[in-house]
């Protein structure tokens, strides 16, 4: 799987609505600790075909950062069906690698 770069809010909600299991990287050009975690994000999305990994550049898309109430980037949101159900912020690897194995399991 690819990650897929969101630009606007059309486009995310109608990516959620039609993907049971999304993981969300909220990310900004600017952030250095948001660029070493790119890789493991890719890296994930090629070991969880059943999930659909999305990119939102949070100063591009300030709406989809309002509604999902970020304050620190990097931060990782895994959706069910259109409902958050669990959150990694900051550049921990491991939780991360954790939570994405718990959401697809």
């Amino acid at each position: 799987m690819t990650v897929t770069v969101v630009t606007d809010k059309s486009q995310f909600d109608r990516i959620v609505e039609q993907s049971p299991k999304v993981a969300v990287d909220f990310t900004a050009h600017w952030c250095g600790s948001c660029k070493a975690m790119v890789h493991v994000f890719e890296n994930l999305s090629n070991e969880h075909s059943d999930v659909t990994f999305l990119s939102v550049d949070i100063d591009n898309a300030t709406d989809i950062a309002k509604e999902y109430e970020i304050k620190s980037m990097p931060t990782f949101k895994f959706l069910d069906h259109g409902r958050v159900v669990d959150e990694v912020v900051g550049t921990n690897k491991h939780e991360l690698e954790r939570s994405m194995d718990s959401f697809t399991s």
